[in-house]
């Protein structure tokens, strides 16, 4: 009786096969490529593109970021001629990639060419509105769409027309809960606390001045009552010691 044997599927090859390609045409870029190691949903990896340094020793990293999702084998190879092809993609991905906030590109790994193949995902569906339709598909020129050495001035192109991740256009409100200093205290008398009742100071403080905050930064902050904004009173108290003014 033979012995149970475990199977790695074709696709599964042709899979491993497309993301070993990737990286060692992004390290021939002198880029880095990073896959993803835990289980994605719609993202297989990224890749930061880097500059070469004017010595020529080395590159320099710019954090420019290009999320990648990768597919290989002939199933993801439909209506195949000498100067293009189609790739079937699922209607909730290219919703996912054109929401995502960094650029996306599909890559295809064609095991008849051997090749790889690229598109910038929101690219695509701004100037073909109707792959949003099925049948979901992506469409590849071989002539162009090569993802070899020659695709990294495109590619980093792609990386400097993306927004930045923080905007410094758009506003937003702020609600804060300081209360303006009028005057500084006239007086400011000084409690120190006992040795044997330092242990637990925090945690015993908090609650006695409601609403009451107890920061341990070393400095507590009393939201202060309304009698208190009155009469500007501050309040404040150290691990060691009471501070009070008026």
């Amino acid at each position: 009786m033979n012995a149970p044997a475990k199977i790695v599927a074709k696709s599964k090859l042709s899979e491993w096969k497309g993301l070993d390609r990737i990286g060692l045409l992004v390290h021939g870029m002198r880029c880095i490529w990073r896959e993803q190691e835990k289980d994605d949903v719609g993202i297989d990896g990224e890749i930061e593109f880097c500059r070469p340094r004017s010595d020529g020793d080395g590159a320099i990293a710019t954090g420019k970021i290009v999320k990648v999702q990768s597919k290989s084998g002939s199933s993801f190879v439909i209506r195949d001629g000498d100067d293009g092809f189609a790739s079937p993609v699922a209607e909730k991905d290219l919703y996912y990639w054109r929401g995502f906030n960094l650029p996306v590109i599909y890559l295809v790994y064609h095991p008849d060419d051997d090749a790889l193949y690229w598109k910038d995902v929101k690219a695509y569906l701004r100037d073909n509105p109707g792959a949003l339709t099925a049948p979901h598909r992506i469409e590849f020129s071989k002539a162009e769409d090569r993802f070899d050495e020659n695709a990294y001035p495109a590619l980093l192109a792609l990386c400097e027309a993306a927004p930045e991740h923080v905007s410094t256009e758009a506003g937003e409100t702020l609600f804060t809960n300081l209360l303006r200093i009028e005057r500084r205290p006239k007086t400011v008398w000084i409690a120190p606390v006992l040795p044997q009742k330092q242990f637990g100071f925090h945690d015993r403080l908090t609650g006695i001045i409601p609403p009451y905050v107890y920061t341990r930064a070393g400095v507590s902050v009393a939201t202060a009552s309304a009698a208190a904004v009155r009469t500007r009173v501050f309040m404040a108290a150290f691990p060691r010691r009471w501070v009070f003014g008026a």
